[in-house]
């Protein structure tokens, strides 16, 4: 479930929220439903807050330089058989606006505010900057052609598509049929994330 609402199960300690406009909720829907035909994962808006996985909203990130961010909290346990027992995630999805403003409020399909969008997504979904922690992509592959999850761009045009190790890490994770599917990482035929 994810949820656009900030009157209630929004990020302690996170002040300024302020709701995402009719252009950013669009934008979403569409970026969510592309990552529905990628990941298998069903995608439900709701407008409980405490009951949403995923929260989306605008703030005045810290920083000049940030034009979005995500904070995850995951929280899983496994069977002696090494399945998923259970899951349980809640993710915090923000797009600057201040700095950012111009793109990240009219957010349209193959705009810079879009890749933000996507960008941020990916995080909650599990995945990392390539520059990130003790496994990176060497310097030639640290772009956006190659990542949305890259901080470089080779080119001026903004991608309105996850790239291709996005899609090949988000099918290793998820397998093509979602949470509940038999594909994903694991053994047999439960999927574990």
């Amino acid at each position: 479930r994810y949820t656009f609402s900030i009157r209630s199960g929004t990020e302690s300690g996170v002040s300024g929220l302020l709701a995402f406009n009719g252009a950013q909720t669009n934008a979403t829907r569409i970026a969510l439903a592309t990552t529905t035909a990628l990941t298998g994962i069903q995608f439900i808006e709701t407008s409980d807050g405490p009951a949403a996985n995923i929260h989306f909203a605008n703030r005045d990130m810290d920083g000049p330089q940030t034009a979005g961010s995500a904070s995850s909290y995951f929280h899983y346990s496994y069977t002696g058989a090494d399945s998923l027992q259970s899951y349980s995630a809640r993710s915090f999805v923000y797009l600057d606006n201040n700095e950012f403003a111009v793109e990240n409020l009219a957010p349209t399909v193959g705009s810079q505010g879009y890749e933000t969008l996507l960008h941020e997504i990916g995080h909650a979904l599990g995945l990392k900057h390539p520059f990130d922690g003790p496994i990176t992509l060497p310097a030639s592959h640290d772009n956006t052609d190659y990542t949305l999850m890259s901080y470089t761009h080779n080119s001026s045009a903004s991608y309105s598509t996850f790239r291709p190790y996005d899609i090949a890490a988000l099918n290793w994770l998820y397998g093509g049929d979602g949470l509940d599917g038999a594909l994903g990482i694991g053994p047999g035929t439960l999927g574990r994330y």
